[in-house]
């Protein structure tokens, strides 16, 4: 039996040759749990050709407003203890916003659907139970459809650990601004995740986002 797998070869991955996009998020929140009270939301796109130019989107919730009982969002102690500890620019800046819960994730939905029209779309999260869930969790409290499928859900955490002499490399080498901001984090990931795929390509002639199924996979594996 032969083994060996061409994986330069586009056996089935967008066979209508739609344009795609990868977004990257990111989440400031007051708990590390499922239902956790957000504080700030920054989203990226990836830029996976040269013609692409990244374009994101970054919203600051009023902490009072998040806070409400109503919404039953869960705020721990250990966070804001973690948060006290931080520089006071961090802190500030992750505290100090002004919009609404609903204001917020209507707005994200609006850009996601907006960027996304037409094209083949994946979202990565850094870890497989943490920001995707949280917002998932935010857009079903307040009864927003959520802009995307659980298919199109990905890890970026899944994927630095898989290549983690390529991922130190690109951590060392790609400049970190603005720690413990959404959007400054979404696009720190965003970078190193680019540098990643350029790696695998450059040095193993594997193009990394050819390979990645795009298709909505609900009930072919059924």
């Amino acid at each position: 039996m032969n083994s060996s797998i061409d994986l330069s070869k586009e056996p089935y991955i967008n066979v209508a040759k739609k344009e795609r996009i990868l977004l990257m998020l990111d989440l400031e929140t007051l708990s590390t749990e499922h239902n956790a009270a957000i504080l700030s939301i920054g989203i990226t796109t990836l830029v996976t050709n040269s013609s692409q130019r990244p374009q994101s989107f970054y919203v600051k919730i009023n902490p009072a407003e998040v806070s409400k009982p109503l919404y039953g969002f869960d705020i721990s102690h250990d966070t804001m203890e973690w948060w006290k500890n931080q520089d006071a620019e961090t802190r500030d800046e992750a505290f100090s916003g002004s919009s609404t819960v609903y204001e917020s994730l209507t707005g994200l939905s609006n850009w996601i659907t907006g960027i996304t029209e037409g094209k083949d779309f994946l979202i990565f999260g850094n870890g497989a139970t943490f920001d995707l869930t949280i917002l998932r969790n935010a857009f079903d409290t307040l009864n927003i459809p959520v802009p995307y499928t659980g298919f199109q859900e990905h890890c970026y955490r899944t994927i630095k650990t898989m290549f983690p002499v390529i991922y130190e490399h690109a951590v060392n080498s790609i400049p970190r601004t603005g720690k413990h901001n959404a959007l400054e984090d979404a696009r720190w990931q965003a970078r190193v995740l680019e540098e990643i795929a350029l790696t695998l390509l450059d040095a193993h002639g594997v193009d990394l986002w050819e390979q990645v199924d795009f298709r909505d996979r609900e009930g072919i594996l059924e």
